[in-house]
């Protein structure tokens, strides 16, 4: 059965558009003079003609505007052009050519990052959300399978398989992110126990930084698609995947206990990991009050048929005495998915979040001490630090270690002296936003904040790197960062992407921007 979703192709070709974005002009090539730049294509000038197009072309405007920045509100580079591609051949021959003359590409969801991760200073932005059809939902005998481009919403993913009864096992808390977005940085979720979102690709589609398409799975391309699953865009562009599903649950039951510090809260997280019996455990940090501390809410969902949710005594039998009565909810499925998105999208439309300053902090921990690393960073936190002006989270994620299986996704150390469960990996999120500020020495504070909270308190324990948040990572550091499978890395990045134009705003063979 097949589902096709709106996108913006426009069946015909076009191979630019002038700044208002809506009528076609003379075709525009590469000038190398002064620095290179886009310019209107003369053989006499020997300016190289960009490809025949079924996109558009966009050298200045409202989407070349949009391109230049992303949601930290930290960092801005303004690229030469956008491209809106009408299919994955526009890409492929786009990014060939800016092969030929050496022009950084990136490709951009829905430009949730926070330090410039999508962004690149006269070079070439790539919006896949030009491309998000959902192009089948088949049944299997475990579930299901989605066939779907990257430039895909998770929210359209989710409304779609619920229509078959099918459910994604791990999703994020706010779902309308594009699919390669999430998947070309690993994405967490509070299913403790199914890994990150990329442990269930089972093929994808790429386009390499020599402009190929490829088909990875098991038994073809397997090292790339490997590469490009939590791979931060160095090796190619994720163009479309095939993900499995499983069998939508009927209803959730979601617990709310309150701890009052982050050993309690940790040892009762890890308790419902090692039992397995729940679906999902996270918790929430609230700050602290004029005469209190911070609040550590665990959050705990059971999945089931209505008769057969676990009773919450059982799920909580053992664990820590809360601070307060317990809360118990019951919802469908489709709200207990959905339910931070709205509040979110909200934020955005009516309360300015988009324009707010949002130097995330995001690492993973190891669990011999992550409530020690994490009580340190929380007494490290300023006020402002906790959003006081909304919009902001604190969030603590246990997960299955041995579910993690992406070579990408760079991880702690397991604790070896943990002997009585499963290891455990920890995601550790301080999600702040702060009013806008024409001030751009503010947001330099908080870079530096996030600096000395890795230096002083995440390296030395041994944590790693979550890379959607800001932290000003050199060549060095991305070194330290992977460890033994640098050197491999740097051989990837040379066979699939030899010039080095693929997401340089990551700045891991030291570009940025």
């Amino acid at each position: 059965m097949t589902d096709t979703a709106e996108h913006d192709a426009t069946g015909h070709d076009q191979t630019a558009q002038d700044p208002g974005g809506d009528d076609p002009v003379e075709a525009i090539g590469w000038s190398s003079a002064r620095g290179g730049g886009w310019t209107l294509a003369d053989p006499a000038r020997r300016i190289d003609p960009i490809p025949s197009l079924h996109g558009t072309l966009h050298t200045d405007g409202p989407r070349v505007d949009r391109a230049s920045r992303d949601l930290g509100r930290i960092v801005y580079a303004r690229p030469s052009a956008v491209l809106v591609p009408g299919d994955i051949s526009d890409i492929a021959r786009m990014v060939a050519y800016c092969q030929r003359h050496d022009i950084p590409v990136t490709a951009r969801g829905t430009g949730h990052a926070m330090h410039g991760q999508a962004l690149v200073h006269r070079g070439l932005v790539i919006d896949m959300t030009a491309l998000r059809t959902i192009h089948a939902i088949d049944p299997t005998d475990s579930g299901g399978r989605v066939d779907a481009d990257a430039g895909t919403s998770w929210s359209h993913v989710v409304a779609t398989a619920a229509k078959h009864r099918l459910a994604f096992p791990c999703l994020t808390g706010y779902l309308d992110l594009t699919v390669g977005g999430t998947l070309s940085v690993g994405g967490i979720s509070a299913a403790y126990g199914q890994g990150a979102q990329i442990d269930h690709v089972v093929r994808v589609q790429v386009v390499t930084g020599r402009g190929e398409i490829k088909w990875c799975d098991a038994e073809h391309n397997s090292e790339l698609g490997q590469a490009v699953l939590g791979g931060l865009g160095q090796y190619g562009i994720i163009t479309r995947v095939v993900l499995d599903l499983v069998p939508m649950p009927q209803r959730v039951r979601t617990i709310r206990l309150l701890y009052t510090d982050p050993a309690t809260a940790v040892a009762a997280m890890t308790t419902l990991v090692d039992r397995g019996e729940a679906d999902e455990v996270f918790c929430m940090i609230f700050p602290p009050g004029p005469d209190t501390t911070p609040a550590y809410t665990v959050i705990v969902a059971a999945f089931g048929a209505p008769d057969d949710l676990p009773a919450p005594s059982r799920l909580l039998r053992g664990l820590p005495d809360p601070a307060a009565p317990v809360e118990s909810e019951d919802s469908d499925y489709l709200h207990h998915a959905t339910q931070y998105t709205g509040p979110i999208n909200d934020a955005r439309e009516h309360a300015g979040w988009d324009d707010m300053v949002k130097p995330w902090f995001d690492v993973f921990l190891a669990d011999d001490d992550v409530a020690g690393v994490v009580s340190r960073v929380i007494a490290a936190m300023e006020p402002a630090d906790w959003s006081p002006a909304g919009g902001g989270f604190v969030l603590l994620f246990p997960i299955l270690r041995d579910t993690l299986t992406g070579p990408q996704l760079r991880l702690p150390d397991p604790d070896r002296h943990r002997t009585d469960g499963r290891p455990i990996v920890f995601l550790f999120d301080v999600l702040d936003a702060h009013p806008p500020t024409d001030d751009p020495a503010y947001a330099q504070i908080k870079v530096a904040r996030n600096a000395l909270w890795w230096r002083d308190i995440v390296e030395p324990a041994g944590g790693r790197r979550y890379p959607i948040g800001v932290l000003d990572f050199g060549y060095d550091d991305w070194r330290r960062h992977y460890g033994q499978r640098w050197t491999r890395v740097e051989q990837l990045r040379h066979r699939h992407d030899p010039s080095g134009i693929l997401a340089t705003g990551q700045a891991v063979f030291g570009h940025h921007y």
